[in-house]
């Protein structure tokens, strides 16, 4: 029986993530990964390689909780960009903090818990460059977790955005201690 590939598309999302995870295992020479919509799918009992050389990780619309098991076997990130995806911060719990150090982090569109910022805390002892756009109340989390070591922050804030979030920015950017550098963009 045919199926249409429009038909295939909604019908098998999961598998196409557990396909897209398989391929990333076999590809241990990677320099640069990035993965849209929970393409990127790896589970605590997948039997993952090192990434030796993997140094720049994007992801868009994840959910952290599957995206864990690949962070664990990336020793080297040193830059980490997240665009609107799901923290999943309390399930993080169950994993051990990932153990590169990132020099860049960029946050977009995604409201980092307590939870998420906790975990990566020994991986962001290192970050020198925080990008953020539209995450809230969370910067102020971060800025708990991070804020001292940071030395530049960019902030994106939309035109339209709410007061009480540009008030909430403001009060978060007192917990970067180290700030050497700043950014706002409107």
């Amino acid at each position: 029986m045919y199926c249409s590939p429009h038909r295939r598309n909604k019908k098998q999302p999961k598998e196409y993530a557990t396909l897209a995870g398989e391929i990333v295992t076999c590809c241990t020479e990677l320099r640069y990964l990035a993965g849209d919509c929970d393409s990127l799918c790896f589970t605590s009992n997948m039997s993952l390689p090192e990434y030796p050389y993997l140094r720049e990780l994007i992801v868009s619309g994840q959910n952290f909780h599957l995206l864990a098991p690949l962070l664990l076997r990336l020793s080297i990130l040193e830059s980490f960009e997240i665009l609107q995806s799901h923290n999943g911060g309390d399930l993080l719990e169950h994993f051990s903090p990932p153990p590169f150090k990132l020099s860049t982090l960029s946050i977009s569109q995604t409201e980092p818990s307590p939870g998420l910022c906790k975990w990566l805390e020994s991986s962001s002892q290192s970050i020198e460059c925080l990008g953020v756009q539209e995450i809230g109340v969370s910067l102020g989390h971060l800025a708990k977790v991070i804020g001292g070591f940071v030395q530049k922050v960019h902030v994106k804030i939309l035109v339209d955005s709410i007061a009480d979030s540009d008030s909430e920015t403001i009060s978060a950017l007192f917990g970067f201690a180290g700030l050497r550098r700043l950014r706002v963009d409107g």
